[in-house]
């Protein structure tokens, strides 16, 4: 049985928010690698919570650690390994949940990784390719 994963919030449906990651990128361009770490921060974490509840499957852990991940998946953006988790929480709670649902936050993982740093590469260019097309208003004094 496939997850129902919703794709009709008020949000169009994305692997990620692109306005919300956009914020982050920008507010993180002092440091270029800072965002490019809290990625691999969350990558890790979210591959440690997976493991978790393949070694220990029971409804109370895999509750726990699927609720932790849709917090953090939202919190950075990753708007479609949020739904998928929402859609494990939902089957746990429903007493439904079997491991091999985690496939699915896997793959969402995935692909939201992919598309989280393809935008922080292009928001980086853009960004970067804007800078360089700005010239200064006033030239050299001279003095």
């Amino acid at each position: 049985m496939d997850l129902e994963i919703d794709r009709t919030s008020d949000r169009s449906w994305a692997l990620i928010d692109r306005e919300y990651i956009g914020r982050i990128i920008r507010a993180t361009a002092s440091d270029p690698e800072l965002f490019d770490e809290v990625i691999h921060q969350f990558h890790q974490s979210t591959l440690e919570r997976l493991a978790s509840i393949r070694q220990r499957p029971s409804l109370e852990n895999a509750c726990f650690q699927v609720h932790a991940l849709k917090g953090a998946a939202g919190t950075l953006g990753a708007e479609g390994l949020r739904r998928a988790a929402e859609a494990v929480e939902r089957e746990i709670e429903g007493g439904n949940f079997v491991v091999r649902h985690l496939d699915d936050i896997e793959r969402e993982l995935k692909s939201g990784l992919e598309e989280l740093r393809r935008e922080n590469k292009e928001l980086r260019l853009s960004d970067a390719e804007i800078s360089g097309q700005m010239r200064p208003l006033v030239g050299p004094t001279g003095d």
